[in-house]
């Protein structure tokens, strides 16, 4: 186990890329801000503030796996699971971009059992 852990990717080493999160923010506007708002601070007693540190404070520890499985499960909140796997991961791109994290060559795939190999860590 723990050198699965050690092996496992980090969204620090830049796990999607900026084409990906430029289309994650197109779906994100059209299935997200509605109720996450464009700040993704969300609104109070509403939403939950999803982008920025409280990104990294939410799944510090976790997988992005992890974070695929919530939002699939559970949003947009008015058609859970409504959405193909390729956007949420598209989505997913854009709040790691909005939060920060690097962008890199590659895609986030929409693939649940990869995305449980990238670790979720907070910006230093």
């Amino acid at each position: 186990l723990a050198s699965s852990a050690a092996s496992a990717q980090s969204v620090l080493k830049g796990v999607y890329s900026e084409a990906q999160a430029a289309r994650g923010e197109k779906f994100y506007v059209e299935n997200c801000d509605r109720c996450h708002l464009s700040d993704m601070q969300g609104a109070e007693f509403m939403s939950p503030a999803i982008g920025g540190r409280a990104f990294g404070v939410k799944w510090d520890g976790k997988t992005l796996g992890d974070t695929f499985a919530y939002i699939a499960a559970n949003m947009p909140q008015d058609k859970p699971g409504g959405l193909n796997a390729q956007t949420y991961a598209d989505i997913i791109a854009y709040i790691l971009k909005f939060s920060r994290y690097p962008a890199g060559a590659a895609e986030l795939p929409g693939d649940p059992k990869a995305l449980a190999g990238i670790k979720v860590e907070r910006l230093p």
